[in-house]
């Protein structure tokens, strides 16, 4: 049963798969380090400055 779906299956498809979870690997981190970010408290963000130094 197994090895009849996995013959079954074109090949394109299974280098599909492991792209998809990388990019949804990505995604998390992404949206975790902006999740990050936006707790931290102002003063430590890494933002840049709106004030002008003159």
């Amino acid at each position: 049963m197994q090895a009849r779906l996995i013959d079954r299956t074109p090949r394109w498809l299974w280098g599909l798969v492991p792209l998809s979870l990388a990019l949804l690997l990505l995604g998390a981190t992404l949206v975790l380090a902006q999740a990050r970010a936006e707790a931290m408290p102002y003063s430590t963000r890494r933002m840049p400055s709106t004030r002008p130094w003159t």
